[in-house]
Order: C-alpha cells, then sequence, then structure tokens
C-alpha cells in the first residue's frame, strides 16, 4: 500500500522538482525529507499547500494521509495494550501492523512483541515461529542483543515443550553469540547482565534434567560468579544459588550443598516470595535427614506443609510431599515409605504432574517390598504421568525401572520394549542436536 511520503515523494518527481523547490517558503528541506520517508506526518494545513504547489487536488492527498493514521491508531493501541499487559486484546491489532508494516516501524520488533504475546498466552508453537521470525530479522540488521534474547526465549519455548536437548542446543548458541560481542563497546554486560544470567540457569537447568550434573554445577557455578557483587537481581541470585545447592547434593557434597541452599532461602526471604522460601526449606530439610539429622528434618518437613496448604498453592504442595517422601524413602523403613507415598497421592489431584514422581518412588517401594503386581502398575502410571508431564530424566528413570520390575517378574518382552524405547530416545538426541536449525 502506497504512504503518504511515497504519494508525495512520487507526485514531487513527477513534477521535476527538488526537496528544496517544494520545501521553499513553506518548511525546511529536512522536514520534506522526513516526511517523504513517513518519519513525520503533515498538518492538513501544509497538506494543502503541498497540494497546491505540487499541480494536483488535495483530495489526492487526503485518502493516503487518512490510510496512514488509522495504520497509526492501530499501532498506538497496540503498543498501549502491551505496556498495560493485556496480551490478548494487542495480539490481533500487531497481526494488523504486520499485514501491512509503516516505513517507520521496526518489523523486527513488531514480530518479536508478537512472539512475546503468544508466548505469555501459552500458545507455544505458534511463539516458536514468530520467535524464528524475529531472530532472522535480527540476525540480518546485526541486532545482537535481540539475537540474544529471542535465542534465550527459544530456550525457554523448547523447555517448557519438554524438548530437552533443543532448549539446550538455543542456550549454548545464545551463551556462544554473548562471548563474541561481549568486547563491543556498544554491547555493556551491566545493562545486559539480566539475559544473560538468565540464559546461563536455563542451561544449567536443562544439563540438570538431562542427567548431566557435572555440566550443571559448571553453569550454576558461572551464573552464581556472574551475580557475585550484584546489588540487585536478587531472584535471580537466589534462584542460582538454589541450583547450585541441589546439583552439589545430588553430587554428595552436603556441606556446599547446605550452604547454597540457606543463602537461597535467606534471599526468598528477605525478597518476601513465601512459596519459594518453603520450597527450599523443603530441599533444606531432606539435606538434614541425609546428613542423619532424622528428627529434625520430620519437624521442618511437617512445618513446611503445613504453610503450604496454608498458601493453597498445588505446585508447592506436591514438590513438598515429594521430598518428604523421598527423605522418608532414604531412611530405609520400607513400610514406612510405602505409607508416606500413598498419603501424599491421596493428597495429590490424581493428574498432578508431582504424582508421577511419587508413583515411580512408590513402585521402587513396593517391589523392594516384595509386592511386584503393585510395583508394576506403579511404574506404568509413573511412566504415564512424567511422560505427559515432560520430565525427560525422570521418565527414563521410570522406564528403566519398570524394565528391571518385568525382568524380574519373568516377562523378558516388555522389559526389553521398555529398555529399547529408552536406548531410542537416547540415541535420537544425537539426531535431533544435529539437525536443529541455525541461522547464519
Amino acid at each position: 500500500m502506497t504512504t503518504l511520503g511515497a504519494r508525495i515523494r512520487s507526485l514531487r518527481r513527477r513534477a521535476v522538482m527538488s526537496q528544496s523547490e517544494l520545501a521553499a517558503g513553506l518548511v525546511s528541506k529536512s522536514m520534506i525529507s522526513q516526511i517523504e520517508s513517513d518519519r513525520v506526518q503533515p498538518s492538513r494545513e501544509l497538506l494543502v499547500m503541498l497540494a497546491e504547489r505540487l499541480g494536483v487536488a488535495e483530495e489526492e492527498l487526503f485518502p493516503a494521509q487518512s490510510v496512514d493514521q488509522e495504520r497509526a491508531a492501530c499501532y498506538k493501541q497496540a503498543q498501549s495494550l502491551l505496556a498495560l499487559g493485556h496480551r490478548e486484546a494487542a495480539l490481533p491489532l500487531l497481526f494488523t501492523c504486520l499485514d501491512d508494516p509503516h516505513p517507520g516501524w521496526s518489523l523486527r520488533e513488531l514480530t518479536g512483541q508478537a512472539a512475546d504475546c503468544l508466548y505469555g498466552l501459552g500458545r507455544l508453537f505458534e511463539a516458536r515461529t514468530w520467535y524464528e521470525k524475529a531472530l532472522r530479522l535480527a540476525v540480518r540488521e546485526g541486532e545482537a542483543r535481540d539475537v540474544l534474547r529471542w535465542r534465550c526465549r527459544l530456550g525457554e519455548v523448547a523447555a517448557l515443550l519438554g524438548e530437552t536437548e533443543v532448549a539446550l542446543q538455543e542456550w549454548r548458541l545464545a551463551l556462544r553469540e554473548w562471548e563474541s560481542v561481549r568486547e563491543d563497546l556498544s554491547f555493556h554486560f551491566a545493562a545486559d547482565r539480566e539475559l544473560i544470567v538468565s540464559a546461563q540457569l536455563g542451561l544449567a537447568r536443562a544439563e540438570q534434567q538431562s542427567g548431566r550434573p557435572d555440566a550443571a554445577l559448571r553453569a550454576f557455578q558461572k551464573a552464581v560468579d556472574a551475580l557475585r557483587g550484584s546489588r540487585g537481581l536478587w531472584r535471580l541470585r537466589a534462584s542460582a544459588h538454589a541450583g547450585l545447592g541441589q546439583t552439589l547434593e545430588g553430587l554428595g557434597r552436603w556441606s556446599e550443598a547446605a550452604e547454597h541452599l540457606d543463602a537461597a532461602r535467606t534471599m526468598y526471604e528477605q525478597g518476601r516470595d513465601r512459596r519459594a522460601a518453603v520450597e527450599m526449606r523443603a530441599w533444606q530439610a531432606r539435606l538434614m535427614g541425609r546428613m542423619g539429622r532424622w528428627d529434625e528434618a520430620e519437624r521442618e518437613f511437617a512445618d513446611c506443609l503445613r504453610q503450604s496448604l496454608t498458601l493453597g498453592l498445588s505446585e508447592l504442595i506436591g514438590q513438598v510431599l515429594v521430598l518428604h517422601a523421598q527423605h522418608v524413602q532414604s531412611v530405609g523403613e520400607p513400610g514406612a515409605a510405602l505409607r508416606t507415598l500413598q498419603e501424599a497421592i491421596c493428597q495429590l489431584p490424581p493428574e498432578d504432574r508431582h504424582c508421577g514422581v511419587l508413583y515411580r518412588a512408590l513402585a521402587d517401594a513396593m517391589w523392594q517390598a516384595g509386592d511386584a503386581k503393585g510395583a508394576r502398575a506403579a511404574a506404568e502410571r509413573a511412566v504415564r504421568l512424567l511422560e505427559r508431564a515432560g520430565w525427560e530424566q525422570e521418565w527414563q528413570g521410570a522406564c528403566l525401572l519398570l524394565a528391571r520390575i518385568c525382568k524380574g517378574a519373568g516377562d523378558f518382552q516388555t522389559a526389553h520394549d521398555w529398555q529399547t524405547k529408552v536406548n531410542g530416545l537416547l540415541g535420537s538426541r544425537l539426531i535431533t542436536t544435529k539437525n536443529l536449525r541455525t541461522y547464519p
């Protein structure tokens, strides 16, 4: 569609007139240049004078102005709605702007805004498509900051879709991009610290979920080091310390783990994030049990469960119950572990994703107690729930447990099928990583 500026430029050239000649006595030459490039909208009075000088009827310019004004109104309304957080209302307006973009707008920013709206609305597959478009535009325009931003978003989308290896690749590419531009004088680490550390934490969590604790440990440590001495970004610092503590616990480095979990809990409490603070206390309670402080751990778990029920957050209740069940199971009392796991499952909705972790632990406890039939049923339920939740590492563990149970019960064919399924997934990781689309 022809813009007002393009229409004026066309008429000026047809009249064999320079910008200086058109501007003489009316406005400056630079003003005419800005009007023709659609950076400035002229007043009605100026349009009348320009039409007279160009030797055309006023009506030839006003329709173009009307169309431009309508587009400008659509754009301004979309930006206002975005500023207010009304993504659903802003999205169709952004699409209208993208269908007929004004030369003065940034197509890259509009595309990124549309992707952000889709992401915020939970339309992840569509969001990924638009983030890829925004990324291509950012690469083409040499916008390093936006390349980083969209890479990070693509990593987050992949993680939410359960595509851990794709998420890992996106975050690695983002951090590689950062390393290549960090020396650029126009790209300051302080201004983009949150973006970079978010990518580092995303990478660390993905490594953790993929069963690579050493790689996760290095990534979490880098995030902690990057934030050392930072006065702001307390939530990111708390998240980095929490991830580092959880990883160290898994590696058996309990004293160091306790130090980082305590640091995370303190930050969450100071920031008045009660949900995260209770979650950290539950992790600390499980660590207490592993260090032999069982009575103290039980008291702490009881208080955590009481607080999570008071807050009424099912996600938090599920996390506390899972950690408590794992604590009881580690004590080595099969009867108590079975009762705790069954009670925990009863307190959650049947399809809650945390039930998958509980059913896996229940299957393991039943198998150790000699209940092969119950163990198999629990393991099958765990596999289904964990696959639906997208928890890849936990799902693999449940599949392998189910294969072991089937083999112990003499059902060798089913055991082989489940083992093959896990092996097939591990093999597909390499294919997925090699076939990832990258942009120059």
